[in-house]
Formats: C-alpha cells, sequence, structure tokens
C-alpha cells in the first residue's frame, strides 16, 4: 500500500499538483464510496421486508377478491337469466346473425319504398354451394347482395377482361367477339327503364376463353364504353361516416365500475420498448413480453395486423388468455428474423376490450459510437524550454463496430514572445500519432442471443488514447487545432475539431514586481535596457523619492521548475550602497515563490557616484531634482539570468523661504505688526510643514496655517503674515523656527520693539459675524484711557468705505471708558464679482507666421481636443462668474492727539456672502438697511407692498418661513410664503395701515433651511384734511346734537331728498368717512327709518369731493323727525350732524311756532282722519314790546301725479282782545303756488 500511494505522490509530482491535496481528496471518496455501499445494503434490506409485507397483503387481498368475485358471479349468472337486457341481447345477437347487413335493426334511413325480407335477411339454401342450384341464379343472387341505392355495381374497371352489357326489354344483343350473356335478373314487374351493370371477372363462373396474344380495336373501344364509378351525394357521404364511426365505436367500450369510469390503456406491455440491440442479418432472435391487465375489472385483447414493410420480419405468438381479470398477465414471445441490415422502428398493436395499445418495437444494427475526453480543448499547460509533457486524447466506443481514425491539421500557426510566427508541428514543438484503429466494445448476451439493453451490463466499452506531446522551443502561447476524421474514407461519423492549447516558459524563474501592478500607470518596459534576446526590461518605478531617506519594496521569485533553484541578486559595484536587496542569495525551492525586500537610499555620496557611472539620466533641475536607472540581475546557476531595472526620481526635501530675518521695527502694545513670509516648496513631492516653538509675542495669521500645512509641489509657494504683538514696552530678539514632517528644519531671526500708547481698545481686533448682501452687522468694543491726562481722539474712516463709527471723535478723561459702535453694511458691489473681460493681445507678425506653419500640422490633432477645450473653458468662466464669499479686512485708524506714532489701529474683519436666498424689495435705506419702505399714508387707510424672495441654488429646494409682525402695530403679513424651487421665486404680501399719527418700523425675519434674513419695514402715519358744505356744518355745536340740517317738508308717505358734501382737502392722500347713526328722537311707525344717508361709507381721491344725498322717507304726519348722524374719518374728532324734517297731511302748512315741550306725539295719531281734524292750535310766544317774529307758511307740492297741486290761499286774523293788546300781522292774505314758502311778520307794539 505504501508503494503505491507513493508512486501516487510522484504521478502528481510530475502533473505540478499537491500530492497531499490528492491524497485527501481521495480518502473523502473512498470513505464517502463505503458509506454509500453501507446506505444501499440497508436500503435494499428495507425494500426486502417492504415487499414481504406487500406479497402477503397482496395474497389476503387475492383470497378477498376471488371471495367477491364468487359473489358477483352469482348474481351476474342471476341478472342473465332473469333480466330484460340479457333476452333482448339474445335477439339483438340472433339478427345480428341472419341479416345481411349485420345489425340488429332494420337502418330507418334507407330510402328503400318497400322492404322484402328476402332481401334484408341471408336466408340458405341446402343446394347451394354443392352445385345443384342454378348457377345463373346464384349469380344474380350476389350481384343483388352489392346493390345499395341504385342498380349499378360499382366495380374497378382495370378488374374486368370482359364485359357485357344487359337490356331488360327482351333486347337481342349482337355479342362481339368475347362476350358472355348473362340472364338478366327475375322481378316481379318489367323495369321502367334499363339498368346498366358491371360485373368482374370473379363474379363470374370459370369458362373456357379464348384470350387472342394482342389486343385489338375492340378492346379499346369496350374501355370507352365503360362506366366509371359515380360521385356519392352529400347524404351519401354522411351516411358511410355516420356508418365508419358505428362501426369504429362498436369496437370497443367503456369500462365502467361501481360508477366509476376507466380511462387509459387496459393493458400495460413489460418492457413498454423492446429492442434488439447490435442484430445480425438472417439470424433468430426471440424476446418475452409480459402483457398485464391494468383495468378495473375484467378485460381482454387480441393482436392486431402488423405493418406490411415489417410483418415478414416478426413473428408475434402467445397462448389466448380469453378474458383476463384485473391484474393477471400474459407472456407474448416475439421472434425476429432480420433480412437487411437496416435499424428498424415499429410498433405491435394489439386491440382490448376497453381500447387499442401498442408495444414499441426498436431494432438496431452495430455502431460506432464516440464519447471524447476532452471534448473541445486539449490543454497542455506551461513547459518550460528545457521540458516536454504529454498529453493523451481519450476516445471511448460504445458502440458494437470498430472504426479508424487519422489525425489531420488544421491551424499550425503560433507567435512566440518576441512577436515572430512559426509552424508549430513543422519545427517538432507539437507532436502526435497521426492514425489508427479504434476496437469495438464488448457487448454480453443473454441465453436468447439477445444483447443485453443496458450500457452498465449489457457492453464493456472500449477506450483509445491519442498522445499530444509538446516541448517548447522559444516562449510563447501556442494555439493549434487540428481535425480527426473516422471511418476508411473519414466519411462514417462527424470529424471531431480539437484546439491545443499551450504556453512555453523561457526560464524556470521569473520576477513578479506586486507594487507596479497597483499602478498600472506606470507598469511599462525599459527602453534602453534590454536582455540577451533584445528585449526590453521590466521596471520598478520607486516614482519621486527625497535624498537623506530610505524606500522599501518588494521583489517576488517564482520558481516554476521542480527543483529548488539558487538565486543571486546583482546591481553595479557603484550602486551598491544606493540599492540593496535582503537578502542577496536565497534558494527557491520547487514550484513556490520567495520574497525579497528593495532598500533604496538615495544620499548624496551615492548620487555622486551615480553620476559618475552614467547612471543619471537627463539635466538636473533647478531644484536639484534628477532621473536615476539601476540595472538589477538575477543569478540563477546554469540558466539564463534574469533582469530588471530600478527608477527613481530623486528629489531634495528643503523649504526656501523669503526672509532669513526680520525687524518688525516699533509697535504699541496691545496691537501687532505683520510682516508677509514666502515659503516655497523646493521639493517634487508635497510636504507638511509647521511653525513650532514660537513666542508669545509671535503668532501666524491664518487659521489654516496653524499647526501643519501642506505645500504641494514645486514650485508650489505660500505666503503667510507673521504677527508680531508686543506685551510690554522693551526691545524683543527671538527665532522662529519652521519644520517639515521630513525633519528638515529652518530659522529665521527676529528682532522687534514694543511701547505703550495713551489710549488702548479692549480687543484690536474685532470680527463681525458672516452676513449676506444688503445686510447690517453691528459690533461694540471697549477704548480705555489708562494715562492721568485726557486724550482726544478721532477716527479716520475713508467716505468709500462700508463701516462707520459711532462716537467718531471725542476726549477721554483720566481712567474713563468710552464703547464704540462699528457698523458695516455689506454692499452689493461687495459681493458681486465682476465678470472677466478676455484680453487677447494682437499678435505679431511672427507670430502669425508662426501659426500658419503650425496649423496644418496640428489641424487633426486639434480637432478631437477643440470640443474639450471649450467645455472647459465655459465650465471655467461659469466657475468665474459665479459669485463667491469674500473676506475683508479693515484698518480702521484712531488719531490720537499727542502721540509720537500719530495714531492706533482698530481692525474689522467680516466675511460677506452671496446668499442663495436674495430678498427684492425697495432696497437699502439711509440708514444701511435692507428696507420696504411704505412712505407716508393717511389714518385708516391701508397699502399693500410685496417682497420677493428669489432660491438662486441650482439644485436644492428652500422651505421659507417668515416672523409674526406686532400683533398691535400696523405692519401684517397677508399670506405665508411658499416652498421655492431651484432657481424659482414668491412674492409675500405686507399691508401698512398706520392708526396712529407716528412713523412706524418693524423687523420681518424670515427663515429658511438655505439661509435667515431680516428686512425693515418702514411707514409713516399722517392725519387727512376733512370740509363739511356747506360751511355752516363745520361750526361746533353746543350740545351733542351738533349743527342742524334742515332736510324740509314732505307729505306723509313721500320722499323728499337734500344734500350736503365731504371734502377732502388734502392733495397727498385718499379720504375714507363713513356715516353712522347717533341718536333718533322720532322715528317711523314702521320699521323704516325717516332718515338715509347715501353713501354712508366711500373713499375720497386727492383735492376731490362726495356728495351726500339725505332722504327724508316719513310715514305720518309730524314735525318732530329728528336724527343725529356721526360723519368719521380715521385721526380726527367725529362730527355730529342733527338732521331734522317735518311731515304733513295737507299741502298747506305752517311753521315757526314755538315747540312745546310738556307734550308727546301720540303713536296713534295717523289712526285719526284728517277731515275730523278741524283746527290745530299753536303757540308764539313774544317777548318784550316792538319784537317781531315770522312764522312761514307754504305749499308743499305733491310728488304724486295722481294727486292734484292746487294754488292756496293763506288769510290771517287777529282776534279783537290780541288787537288791543298791540299785535299785527303783515301781510294779513297771501297765495302760494304748490311748492312756494313765504313768511308772514307777527308784531308786538
Amino acid at each position: 500500500m505504501a508503494l503505491i500511494d507513493e508512486k501516487r505522490r510522484l504521478e502528481v509530482l510530475s502533473q505540478g499538483g499537491n500530492p497531499y491535496a490528492v491524497k485527501g481528496l481521495r480518502e473523502t471518496k473512498e470513505k464517502f464510496a463505503a458509506g454509500q455501499e453501507r446506505t444501499n445494503q440497508e436500503r435494499e434490506s428495507r425494500y426486502n421486508q417492504i415487499a414481504e409485507r406487500l406479497m402477503s397483503e397482496q395474497e389476503y387481498l387475492a383470497v378477498k377478491e376471488e371471495e367477491a368475485d364468487r359473489v358477483k358471479a352469482y348474481e351476474k349468472k342471476a341478472i342473465q337469466e332473469l333480466s330484460r337486457e340479457v333476452v333482448e341481447a339474445r335477439r339483438a345477437e340472433y339478427l345480428m346473425q341472419k341479416t345481411k347487413s349485420g345489425l340488429p335493426l332494420i337502418d330507418p334511413t334507407s330510402k328503400k319504398a318497400q322492404i322484402f325480407p328476402s332481401k334484408e335477411v341471408l336466408v340458405e339454401t341446402a343446394t347451394f354451394g354443392l352445385g345443384l342450384g342454378d348457377v345463373e341464379q346464384a349469380l344474380i343472387d350476389r350481384v343483388e347482395q352489392g346493390i345499395k341505392v341504385d342498380p349499378i355495381l360499382r366495380v374497378k374497371p382495370e378488374a374486368l377482361h370482359t364485359s357485357t352489357r344487359v337490356l331488360l326489354d327482351n333486347e337481342l344483343i349482337e355479342p362481339d367477339a368475347m362476350h358472355l350473356t348473362v340472364k338478366p335478373p327475375r322481378v316481379d314487374k318489367p323495369a321502367a327503364e334499363p339498368v346498366q351493370i358491371e360485373v368482374t371477372a370473379d363474379d363470374l363462373p370459370q369458362q373456357p376463353h379464348a384470350v387472342p396474344e394482342l389486343p385489338g380495336l375492340w378492346v379499346q373501344q369496350e374501355e370507352a364504353r365503360k362506366l366509371g364509378p359515380g360521385n356519392l351525394s352529400k347524404f351519401e357521404e354522411r351516411m358511410q361516416a355516420e356508418a365508419h364511426e358505428r362501426h369504429k365505436n362498436s369496437l370497443c367500450k367503456e369500462q365502467v365500475v361501481w360508477g366509476k369510469v376507466y380511462e387509459g390503456p387496459g393493458f400495460l406491455c413489460d418492457p413498454p420498448v423492446l429492442r434488439f440491440v447490435d442484430f445480425e442479418p438472417n439470424r433468430v432472435y426471440k424476446r418475452k413480453v409480459v402483457i398485464t391487465n391494468v383495468s378495473y375489472t375484467f378485460n381482454y385483447f387480441k393482436l392486431a395486423e402488423l405493418d406490411d414493410t415489417v410483418k415478414n420480419f416478426f413473428d408475434v405468438t402467445f397462448k389466448p388468455p380469453g378474458r383476463m381479470s384485473a391484474g393477471l398477465t400474459c407472456d407474448v414471445w416475439l421472434t425476429f428474423e432480420p433480412k437487411l441490415n437496416e435499424d428498424i422502428s415499429t410498433v405491435v398493436a394489439f386491440l382490448g376490450e376497453t381500447g387499442p395499445f401498442e408495444l414499441a418495437v426498436e431494432c438496431t444494427v452495430p455502431k460506432v459510437e464516440l464519447y471524447f475526453d476532452p471534448q473541445a480543448v486539449l490543454d497542455l499547460g506551461t513547459v518550460e524550454m528545457d521540458q516536454e509533457r504529454t498529453q493523451q486524447l481519450c476516445i471511448t466506443n460504445r458502440g458494437n463496430k470498430a472504426t479508424k481514425y487519422s489525425v489531420h491539421v488544421l491551424d499550425c500557426t503560433a507567435v512566440s514572445d518576441d512577436g515572430r510566427e512559426f509552424n508549430a508541428f513543422g519545427e517538432d514543438v507539437v507532436t502526435f500519432q497521426k492514425s489508427g484503429s479504434i476496437p469495438a466494445a464488448t457487448v454480453h448476451r443473454d441465453s436468447g442471443g439477445n444483447v443485453i439493453d443496458d450500457y452498465t451490463k449489457g457492453r464493456d466499452p472500449s477506450k483509445t488514447y491519442i498522445p499530444f506531446t509538446f516541448k517548447p522551443n522559444c516562449g510563447g502561447e501556442v494555439n493549434v487545432s487540428v481535425e480527426i476524421r473516422f471511418g476508411k474514407d473519414g466519411k462514417d461519423l462527424a470529424p471531431l475539431k480539437l484546439t491545443i492549447a499551450a504556453t512555453g516558459k523561457l526560464v524556470p524563474v521569473f520576477v513578479e514586481l506586486p507594487s507596479m501592478a497597483a499602478r498600472p500607470h506606470l507598469m511599462q518596459l525599459d527602453d534602453m535596457l534590454k536582455d540577451h534576446r533584445d528585449v526590453s526590461l521590466p521596471r520598478i518605478d520607486m516614482e519621486c523619492c527625497t535624498a537623506a531617506h530610505f524606500f522599501r519594496d518588494l521583489v517576488v521569485l517564482h520558481n516554476r521548475s521542480n527543483n529548488a533553484l539558487k538565486c543571486e541578486f546583482r546591481v553595479p559595484t557603484a550602486m551598491q550602497n544606493l540599492v540593496e536587496f535582503h537578502p542577496d542569495m536565497c534558494y527557491v525551492q520547487a514550484n513556490t515563490e520567495f520574497g525579497v525586500q528593495l532598500k533604496l537610499t538615495p544620499t548624496y555620496e551615492t548620487l555622486e557616484r551615480a553620476r559618475s557611472a552614467g547612471l543619471i539620466l537627463g539635466e538636473v533641475s533647478e531644484n536639484q531634482t534628477f532621473l536615476v536607472k539601476v540595472p538589477v540581475s538575477v543569478i540563477v546557476p546554469e540558466r539564463m539570468p534574469v533582469k530588471f531595472c530600478i527608477v527613481a526620481r530623486i528629489t531634495q526635501p528643503e523649504i526656501a523661504i523669503s526672509h532669513s530675518s526680520i525687524d518688525f521695527g516699533a509697535c504699541s502694545v496691545a496691537e501687532a505688526v505683520k510682516v508677509p513670509v514666502t515659503l516655497s516648496n523646493m521639493s517634487c513631492l508635497p510636504q507638511e510643514i509647521a511653525f513650532i516653538k514660537l513666542p508669545h509675542e509671535v503668532s501666524v495669521e491664518e487659521k489654516d496655517l496653524a499647526g501643519f500645512f501642506s505645500l504641494n509641489p514645486y514650485p508650489d509657494s505660500v505666503t503667510c503674515d507673521l504677527l508680531f504683538q508686543p506685551s510690554a514696552a522693551k526691545v524683543y530678539e527671538f527665532e522662529v523656527q519652521l519644520q517639515s514632517k521630513l525633519n528638515h528644519v529652518s530659522k529665521i531671526k527676529c528682532i522687534g520693539e514694543g511701547k505703550a500708547p495713551p489710549l488702548l481698545f479692549e480687543t484690536p481686533v474685532i470680527k463681525f459675524a458672516a452676513c449676506a448682501q444688503n445686510q447690517l452687522v453691528s459690533h461694540t468694543v471697549l477704548l480705555k484711557n489708562e494715562t492721568k491726562k485726557s486724550q482726544q481722539f478721532e477716527f479716520g474712516i475713508p467716505e468709500d468705505w462700508p463701516v462707520t463709527v459711532y462716537p467718531s471723535r471725542g476726549v477721554l478723561k483720566p481712567n474713563e471708558n468710552i464703547r464704540i459702535r462699528v457698523d458695516f453694511v455689506a454692499e452689493e458691489e461687495v459681493v458681486e464679482a465682476a465678470e472677466p473681460v478676455e484680453q487677447q493681445p494682437e499678435p505679431t507678425e511672427e507670430a502669425e507666421a508662426e501659426a500658419a506653419d503650425t496649423a496644418e500640422g496640428t489641424e487633426d490633432e486639434t480637432g478631437d481636443e477643440e470640443d474639450e477645450d471649450e467645455s472647459e473653458s465655459s465650465e471655467a468662466v461659469e466657475e468665474e462668474t459665479k459669485p463667491k464669499d469674500r473676506w475683508e479686512t479693515f484698518t480702521i485708524p484712531c488719531f490720537v492727539r499727542g502721540y509720537d506714532s500719530k495714531c492706533i489701529y482698530l481692525e474689522a474683519q467680516t466675511c460677506v456672502f452671496p446668499s442663495v436666498l436674495e430678498v427684492q424689495c425697495d432696497g437699502v435705506d439711509k440708514y444701511g438697511t435692507l428696507a420696504l419702505q411704505f412712505g407716508e399714508l393717511a389714518l385708516g387707510q391701508a397699502r399693500s407692498q410685496k417682497i420677493r424672495l428669489v432660491n438662486k441654488h441650482p439644485t436644492e429646494r428652500c422651505v421659507v418661513s417668515v416672523g409674526s409682525t406686532l400683533s398691535h402695530g400696523p405692519f401684517a403679513v397677508q399670506a405665508a410664503p411658499r416652498e421655492l424651487p431651484p432657481g424659482g421665486f414668491c412674492d409675500i404680501p405686507v399691508r401698512f395701515r398706520p392708526l396712529e399719527a407716528s412713523r412706524f418700523m418693524e423687523r420681518l425675519q424670515v427663515f429658511s433651511n438655505l439661509a435667515n434674513l431680516s428686512v425693515c419695514l418702514r411707514g409713516d402715519g399722517v392725519i387727512p384734511s376733512l370740509r363739511l358744505e356747506p360751511e355752516y356744518l363745520q361750526q361746533d355745536s353746543e350740545d351733542q346734537r351738533g349743527v342742524v340740517f334742515n332736510v324740509g317738508d314732505v307729505l306723509q308717505g313721500e320722499r323728499v331728498v337734500s344734500s350736503f358734501s365731504v371734502v377732502n382737502a388734502s392733495d397727498q392722500f385718499e379720504l375714507e368717512y363713513t356715516i353712522g347713526r347717533s341718536i333718533t328722537a322720532h322715528p317711523n311707525h314702521s320699521s323704516r327709518v325717516p332718515f338715509d344717508c347715501i353713501p354712508s361709507c366711500a373713499t375720497i381721491e386727492r383735492n376731490g369731493r362726495q356728495q351726500v344725498d339725505v332722504a327724508f322717507t316719513p310715514d305720518h304726519q309730524s314735525w318732530r323727525f329728528r336724527e343725529t348722524i356721526v360723519v368719521a374719518i380715521a385721526g380726527q374728532k367725529p362730527k355730529p350732524i342733527s338732521l331734522e324734517g317735518r311731515s304733513w297731511l295737507r299741502s298747506m302748512f305752517l311753521a315757526g311756532f314755538d315747540v312745546p315741550t310738556d307734550q308727546v306725539d301720540d303713536p296713534f295719531a295717523d289712526e285719526i282722519q284728517p277731515e275730523l281734524e278741524e283746527e290745530q292750535h299753536v303757540v308764539l310766544t313774544m317777548g318784550v314790546p316792538g319784537e317781531v317774529k315770522e312764522l312761514f307758511v307754504g305749499n308743499i307740492e305733491a310728488m304724486d301725479k295722481s294727486k292734484k297741486n292746487d294754488k292756496g290761499e293763506v288769510e290771517l286774523v287777529l282776534p279783537a282782545d290780541a288787537a288791543s293788546l298791540g299785535f299785527e300781522v303783515e301781510p294779513t292774505k297771501l297765495s302760494l303756488a304748490p311748492g312756494d314758502m313765504n313768511s308772514l311778520s307777527l308784531i308786538h307794539i
């Protein structure tokens, strides 16, 4: 066993595999096979147990079934003897035997007018068939049996060798040569029409005939006179189809057991396909087939006819089993005797009671059946130049026929590593066996001589191996193809196209550079250094390295051979300290790899050696950077050396400083002096540097430069400001150190002097919060006077600066402080970046000539880059024109009287950013804030303006919300803002409605997810100017009723209108007024008001007027109608007006008497009929003698045209006692037209 394992291990090693892995896999497979065998044995044991139980159960069920069948047989016998169906079945069977048509019933669809029993029933006499009867009458009877519908008997004309025409009218016949006279059929009545009948020779008795040797013309004429078969009518075709269907359905019947219908074949064949494999002609083969009844109950079958093409080769024999109960079997033997060497595929048909079934039979001659491993590609693997490898193509023949093969070359061209093409078969790189034979498989036969129909047990396939040997003579991949043809002429089977793939290697050792695989852009061959085949060497690109540092990389050696090899690294003597390998000598085991560390240490000494050895390529740049190339050889004994090269770009790790020493000069305490310093990176690598160990008085202004910061490769530089801020009044001397992460240190010597100022800021630098454009930010700082005398100061700010200082000048007493406020407004021009204007210099004549010379050569090259350049330039322009954040720094000087340095400084820093949320309104007001100006507006009036918000963000949506205004203030936001898409806008309406004469200002805060802004709302409320006409309405009244406005007199139920005007005396604002009701002294009896002002409210234009109509509509007589109205405008005291009117029943009235104070109106006075009132009494009170009072008498014109307007006569008669007392009336008589009113004077003398 150990020898077998050792042999297998050596075979695996020779093929380049892992013997231990193969052994482990083989043992695993063996364990699995043993476990599988145990599982199969256990399964087979369980199967046997189950089979025994099933057999016992089957015996028990067979007994039960036999008993049930016996009971069914008794029941069936009783049914057959007693039931009506059995009797009818007997009758039907008897009729089917006796009728000519074989049917139990007469066809009701027949066209026969009269049915004769002798025509339908088969009655044979004893003399028929013995030669004693009338031959002619027997022939006629047989002919009549074939007549169905028409009296013409249809036969095949070619079957007749003579013909006879029969006339039923007893007409004489002139016989021709070779004819036979047949008597007409006997009928009861003579036929009305002649009937032509054609008969065949088989229907005639055997008689001697004289047959001529050559046919004559009479034969052709006789054939022309023959009648062909007539066409069937549709009815006949349908009847014929129905008859075929009835015959077809009568062959099989449906099996129903206990109400369940059996479906499917009633019998099954075992095997279902009978095969005769590899048969030989003229040899007899015999096989058995078992047919089982798988239906529900009794069933039987019979053999159908075989196909005519194969019935001479097969013979089916079996013992008819009769009616078979369910589950019974029958053995059928099939004998096959082939005569031809051809495949046969047919079926043996059986007809069962439940339907037909078939047995498939397949007979095959011996054939060639080939299988290939591999099928398409034969991989010979990788082989070194001094070795060879053979692989075999395995051809397996499972057929019982031998053949021959021949190998033909299709493609023989291969390419070596150096690109040379060669013939792989012509140079014997690939060899093979050109021809051979493939034996047939060994077949096993049973006792009957039949080949066992099983590829596993029935035959042992033969295997043929075709060897292919690969022996490379150079490196490269070989991919050739051959065609294998089979048979004597190569046409027996389809040829096999086989591809042979292999790879040849030059040496067993090769170098892998893992670091270069991660940098594919640097993986290239060296153009200057080449190997013995004049092929460029691979190289390791160390890229850029700094001097005075070492760098490492990994080199992996691979050994493809089956033996351990010694490898030694060698470099030029001058480069031994620059390039080192650890270890420099090693043994690489067979089919393994070995990693070697590469160390590169560029020092100034080694670089000088490289320069003298000529390994430095190109010129040294101004920053002392150059390229070094070192060739390396891997020496393998008795093998060709493996070569590669190392390339490195050496640079210096230095930082150049613009100042070696700095003098800061004199500086006030708490102030700072800055000096710009430029730091340049002289290395071709980026460096991280930092200022270290800085004194307390020195700092770097830029926050980005606090700690380590990066410099890009040469010639990148950065300028920073060194701030010197002395903490005491003294002289400073110190050093500023700058160190890189490569441990390169640079120093700057610095000196400075500190002085004490008369005034000090709490902080010399103030930093505003970042703000958007047009926004105002403020900051405060404390200014201190720490001296013992008063100090006068003043800030000097240029006019164009957006910075304001409050207060800008003043005097500080000793030890006094003052708070200084600094305001900064981010103006629009500060934020917006100017669009770049490209100024192209005018081309000179020399430049134009140069451009003309190079245009032709570069036209094709630049054609493809035009689109890219245009897109890049457009992106650059967009980037330049896009607004950016701007950092603003303002150094504000503060002059101090009597100070040597004249001034101290306050620095203000801020950042202005272009807000992506822009507010469009009235712009910046005089106070420096973004404002919405409403201007002056009359009290009580409203004005609306819009604030537009614009989202300038290119992709993000802006969700906006606004703060609430004061609930008691004049400003109100009338609509909430909506969400803004990128580039979208929305308008926010704001209403201003002042109720007081004052100046109003509120800040409206705008919040969003992109930016927060504020807008200042400003507006002034002013008092409007109002005047009433007539002018007496402007007078002030003594009571709350106001000035009286007499509407006039009107008849009861009619309407009179009087007017007054409201005048807007202002030329700046519109005026809005309202008229309200205050006191109603005497209302109507109905719900309708007596006085109505139209319009009750209105807005009057500037310098305009509005007429107000007062309609008086009383519903009863009274002179007491009075109502107080109030004319109100915003910002002024309401103006009361007393409206008075009188209503009369008659057109003539008297007015001017005293108003009674002790009387009230009767609410039911309108119910008194006017004709019942004969007199009315009024009171007029006179004063001192000589007083004159006037009474007014009027005649009201009726508005209703249906009423009569007559002229009125008035006479005033004084009583005698009144005249005696000195009263006089002038005039005593008046005549009044409708609508007139005159006065009467009453004098007291």
